[in-house]
């Protein structure tokens, strides 16, 4: 005869003292959401034997009896098993990381667009105090970005292609604005003139020698940007580039010419590449990545030249 299965009683140990055999206090119970931590009944918590340590495995993973595996998801006892297991959050304490957070940083990001839809620096600044600075050349993006009172500098200008300012036109088309494409982009968007001012230079009106976050998105032109930056005059910590649109023959280039200034690919997205300097220290458990040139090429969707 089939019968359902039945739910044990459960026991409390959270304010009970476990010691060891010199007495020693060992870990007080959890508390959970629904209360203490409940143990099923027959579990005695740690293993203790004489003149030996506890059983660590068996102090942390606590061992549930098989009362309540194979109920469906929707069943009111296993809803109420789960409540109990559930350890509440301390609110009140701080964090204990690995990787603790950097607070007040500094950044700069090329290609800001309008300051919030995929921007890769507000979190950055909303949550841990950053600061830095947005460039961004498209009019009718940097209107939007004034009016959401963004706490960063803002340069309403291009970043130069080359270690000269130069006049050009920008095609701002509202969303991912550029300037006068020269590699096989349709031009769109509404045309203006517009200035274009070396990373140095904005570097240097900003008294700027270190970067913690360097984020280079500019629909195509990245490899460009980095070619005139003086690595020697400014410290870039962390480098967040876009290298999706670039051509096959581009990529590669970008991938030499970062290894040539000494940066350790540690991430990447399908559009983005983020590198460290091999001069700053990665957090506990970050490691570069070990990623083959052909890896990379399956996101490449620019233009085969």
């Amino acid at each position: 005869m089939h019968t359902r299965p039945r739910v044990r009683r459960v026991r409390t140990v959270a304010g009970s003292e476990w010691t060891n055999a010199h007495g020693a206090a060992l870990r007080p119970g959890l508390t959970g959401l629904g209360g203490d931590l409940r143990l099923p009944r027959g579990h005695r918590g740690p293993r203790l034997t004489r003149g030996r340590r506890p059983h660590r495995r068996r102090a942390e993973f606590p061992h549930f009896e098989s009362d309540v595996v194979g109920l469906p998801s929707n069943d009111e006892r296993l809803v109420e098993f789960t409540r109990n297991l559930l350890i509440k959050p301390d609110f009140t304490k701080p964090y204990v990381l690995d990787a603790p957070e950097k607070n007040g940083g500094f950044f700069v990001e090329c290609g800001a667009h309008e300051g919030e839809a995929m921007s890769n620096t507000i979190l950055l600044e909303r949550a841990f105090g950053w600061t830095g600075l947005l460039v961004e050349g498209a009019p009718r993006s940097i209107v939007k970005m004034l009016i959401k009172s963004r706490k960063a500098w803002i340069a309403p200008t291009c970043m130069s292609l080359t270690n000269t300012s130069v006049m050009t036109i920008f095609h701002d088309n509202n969303y991912g604005g550029r300037v006068s494409p020269k590699r096989g982009f349709i031009n769109e968007g509404v045309k203006v003139d517009a200035i274009c001012i070396p990373f140095n230079t904005l570097m240097r009106a900003m008294d700027r020698t270190e970067i913690d976050l360097f984020s280079l998105d500019v629909e195509s032109f990245e490899l460009d940007i980095l070619r005139t930056i003086n690595f020697q005059d400014v410290k870039i910590n962390i480098l967040c580039v876009e290298f999706f649109l670039l051509s096959p023959v581009r990529v590669k280039k970008l991938l030499v010419l970062m290894e040539e200034h000494k940066f350790r690919l540690i991430s990447r997205t399908d559009q983005d590449l983020i590198y460290a300097h091999e001069t700053y220290v990665l957090p506990a458990g970050i490691k570069p990545m070990v990623i083959t040139e052909e890896e990379i090429m399956k996101s490449v969707k620019g233009v085969p030249f």
